[in-house]
């Protein structure tokens, strides 16, 4: 075989390598999650987290979490896979409805609640591992 044709096929092998390789690094991170988390406290506090995408592929009928908002304020609910009631929590806070409003169906959802009902922690993650929603 010649020099040539033998440089070719090296190119042409680590060319193919490089391709495999890019492929599968841009595969990218997957999160695994488990569905909506939930606990709540003995005076009606608690908190839920939970990637609505996931909620959405879940197999059972009853995970379910979503945030809406109006123009003066906002809301985000919870029902965890159980046959417990869910929980949920309101805001007026003009930074907590920004929070709300930057929700999407892939995001990720944390909220904390007092007693009263009122949000008194709200975070939305929009992260690239979550699984998209599923029709």
């Amino acid at each position: 075989m010649s020099k040539s044709k033998s440089k070719w096929k090296l190119v042409m092998v680590v060319t193919c390598a490089i391709l495999m390789a890019a492929g599968a690094a841009r595969a990218g991170y997957k999160s695994f999650s488990t569905g909506i988390r939930m606990g709540r406290n003995a005076d009606g506090s608690g908190l839920a987290s939970g990637a609505l995408s996931h909620a959405r592929a879940s197999s059972d009928s009853t995970q379910r979490m979503y945030c809406y908002s109006y123009a003066t304020f906002g809301t985000c609910i919870a029902f965890p896979n159980t046959n417990t009631d869910g929980i949920a929590c309101t805001t007026q806070d003009p930074g907590m409805l920004a929070v709300i409003r930057s929700v999407s169906g892939d995001s990720t959802v944390y909220f904390q609640t007092d007693s009263a009902g009122n949000c008194t922690n709200l975070a939305v993650f929009n992260d690239s591992g979550n699984m998209p929603k599923l029709n």
